[in-house]
């Protein structure tokens, strides 16, 4: 089973970048949306991301909405190993 991770990464009004990230460093949806009610449909339930992800993903996942990104331990952990990729060349986000 893998978590995915889902947060606002920038708020304003009218303006709300959201991104998923996996446990294991992976960027795997970004999506800009009006309200941040918005997300977890925009991120992880239309049907094209529930698809992608259950591809991905054949023993199952779970999506944890994240409100305070930079004080939750398992999304600091999935960005610094997708940093760590970054700087390998490995992932290009």
């Amino acid at each position: 089973m893998r978590t995915i991770y889902y947060f606002c990464n920038s708020c304003s009004p009218g303006w709300h970048h959201g991104m998923a990230i996996d446990e294991e460093g992976a960027c795997v949806a970004e999506h800009i949306c009006s309200h941040h009610a918005y997300l977890e449909h925009d991120l992880i339930r239309r049907s094209d991301r529930v698809e992608a992800y259950d591809k991905a993903y054949p023993d199952g996942w779970v999506a944890e909405f994240v409100e305070s990104p930079r004080e939750h331990a398992g999304l600091m952990a999935a960005y610094a190993k997708n940093q760590l990729k970054a700087r390998e060349g490995e992932n290009p986000s």
